[in-house]
């Protein structure tokens, strides 16, 4: 729902609905294209915002710029979306092995974060799980702009963005927690980068399921690490969830750049996605990058290749993911995936989709009108 005064989007339920038929009411039902290609059908007191405020649906004109909201698709169902099997159960927890090494403290820490879970339902975690999306898209954050210590750490570009990860922890059944302002700084060859990050952690029971799904404590640029088998076989919709929340960290929004050797010429790219990896852990990188491939592919996104170098420090390997660059593969990242917990690259990744949207459109448009004229 959009405020009329603020413009100001928010989630509203449905109360209540009336069925009428407009032309009862004396009101006529009107058709609204846009250039790129979208269509509604609405009455013609129907308001829509444009770029001179709110305009009933009778007065737009030819010129007028509408306001959208672009939505992922929805997918019908695949043969994994019927297949339920269970996630995670008590036994799950590598709880035997522990036991020699905690305290008696430790131990009781553990066997309530346990209850904790199960008075939640997230345990047992079954595949059909109404929050499965949420919790995915959350580990696709964690694996690219998130850490796991004593807590599980979250960094965000923006305070909205932190608010938005708060939100997805309460509606799986976790209290927030505070938000920090973080401001910091790198040394690069081209001079110092300062950037702020916003940083929202959880721990207890939590932390606890993260760490039971196979995201590992430390970095992860140190250790042999893999994509936990159970993300392979949820839903597809679980799946992109995953997808978006790893671009919404690690994923840069394909953007113009500018051709090489071919002067005031553009193209529209999508930037490789880049790994670091402790040199002896490198197979682990590529293994892992390729599972990321593989799941594209399920969402018409294609990588061309994976590609890796040796950094300046000979102990560290960039191991990195190049996607096609075609117009269709850039559509379909954009409108198939996004960019989740990133409200700057989904708004920024929105204006090329659009734009790309545009001029498949005009494209189509004028085929059509040459075929009509032969």
């Amino acid at each position: 729902m959009l405020f009329r005064s603020s413009h100001e989007e928010i989630s509203s339920g449905l109360v209540a609905f009336q069925k009428f038929s407009p032309q009862e009411l004396g009101k006529r039902v009107l058709e609204i294209e846009t250039s790129t290609g979208r269509s509604i059908k609405a009455t013609e007191d129907h308001p829509f915002l444009t770029t001179r405020g709110w305009i009933e649906a009778g007065d737009l004109t030819f010129n007028d710029r509408l306001l959208v909201r672009p939505t992922p698709p929805k997918y019908e169902n695949d043969d994994k979306d019927d297949w339920e099997f269970t996630i995670l159960n008590e036994n799950d927890f590598i709880f035997g092995e522990w036991k020699e090494k905690l305290s008696e403290e430790e131990q009781h820490l553990v066997e309530n974060d346990i209850e904790e879970l199960i008075s939640l339902d997230l345990l047992p975690l079954e595949s059909t799980h109404p929050h499965l999306d949420i919790l995915s898209r959350l580990i696709g954050l964690i694996v690219t702009d998130g850490h796991v210590g004593n807590t599980v750490e979250f960094y965000l570009g923006s305070h909205s963005d932190a608010l938005q990860v708060n939100k997805d922890l309460e509606t799986i059944g976790f209290s927030a927690n505070k938000i920090t302002e973080k401001n910091t700084h790198i040394d690069t060859p081209n001079g110092v980068v300062n950037y702020t990050t916003f940083l929202t952690t959880k721990g207890g029971s939590f932390l606890r399921l993260i760490l039971a799904l196979g995201i590992p404590r430390g970095k992860r640029s140190d250790q042999n690490f893999s994509l936990p088998n159970w993300l392979k076989d949820v839903s597809r919709s679980a799946r992109r969830e995953f997808l978006a929340g790893f671009m919404g960290g690690d994923g840069a929004v394909p953007w113009i750049y500018p051709r090489k050797g071919r002067a005031d010429s553009y193209q529209i790219r999508i930037p490789v996605i880049e790994l670091h990896k402790t040199k002896i852990y490198e197979n682990s990188a590529i293994k892992y990058l390729d599972c990321i491939r593989q799941l594209f592919k399920e969402f018409d996104i294609e990588v061309k290749r994976i590609q890796k170098k040796t950094l300046v420090n000979k102990d560290k390997i960039a191991v990195s993911l190049v996607f096609k660059s075609s117009q269709d593969n850039i559509y379909n990242l954009i409108s198939n995936i996004g960019f989740r917990y990133s409200k700057e690259k989904s708004n920024k990744a929105q204006i090329v989709m659009e734009y790309l949207g545009y001029r498949q459109y005009q494209n189509d448009k004028r085929i059509d009108d040459i075929d009509k004229i032969t």
